[in-house]
C-alpha cells in the first residue's frame, strides 16, 4: 500500500471516528436537550352497538366533558360505516437534542377523566368515562358501547 492512500485511509477512519462520537455523544444528550410544549391528538374509535341485537348503530354523535376544559374532543368522519372517531387534544413535553428525540411526556390535565356521551334520537345518551392517558397510549383499540333503545317497538300479536 502506497503512502498516500495509508495517509486516506487514516484520516477517513479519523473523521469516521470522530462523527461516530458525535452521533453518540448527541444521542445520550452530551451536548444538551431542549424542552417543549407540543399540542398533540390522541385518535380513538368507537362503535355503538345495539345492546339487546348487536347490531351497529349509525349516525351517532358525541359530546366529551371534561372539568375545566370547554373543548374536550371533537368528532373526526370515518370511512367505517359504524365507527365513530374522537380527536382528543393532548399536551406533551418533548426532550429534543440536536439529531434525536429523546424523550416525550404526556402532560396530566386537572382532571384526567373523560366521560364521552354518544347521541342518537332513538337510544338513551350513555355517558363512557375514559382516562386520557389510555386513549393516547392505545390508539389501535376499538371500543364498544352497549346503546339501549328509548321505545320499543310494538310487538305483533
Amino acid at each position: 500500500m502506497t503512502k498516500p492512500l495509508k495517509n486516506s485511509l487514516l484520516a477517513l477512519s479519523i473523521v469516521l471516528g470522530l462523527a461516530g462520537l458525535f452521533v453518540a455523544g448527541d444521542y445520550f444528550g452530551l451536548f444538551g436537550l431542549k424542552k417543549y410544549l407540543v399540542l398533540d391528538f390522541a385518535e380513538s374509535s368507537f362503535k355503538p352497538v345495539d345492546k339487546e341485537t348487536g347490531a351497529p348503530v349509525l349516525e351517532v354523535r358525541i359530546k366529551c366533558f371534561q372539568k375545566g376544559n370547554m373543548n374536550a374532543c371533537t368528532q373526526k368522519d370515518s370511512r367505517t360505516t359504524g365507527i365513530i372517531i374522537a380527536r382528543i387534544p393532548v399536551q406533551k413535553l418533548v426532550w429534543e437534542s440536536l439529531l434525536f428525540k429523546n424523550k416525550e411526556e404526556l402532560v396530566a390535565t386537572n382532571d384526567p377523566q373523560l366521560h364521552m356521551m354518544f347521541i342518537h334520537y332513538n337510544y338513551n345518551n350513555p355517558v363512557e368515562t375514559f382516562t386520557i392517558e389510555d386513549l393516547y397510549n392505545n390508539p389501535v383499540s376499538k371500543y364498544s358501547v352497549k346503546m339501549v333503545r328509548k321505545f320499543k317497538e310494538a310487538e305483533n300479536e
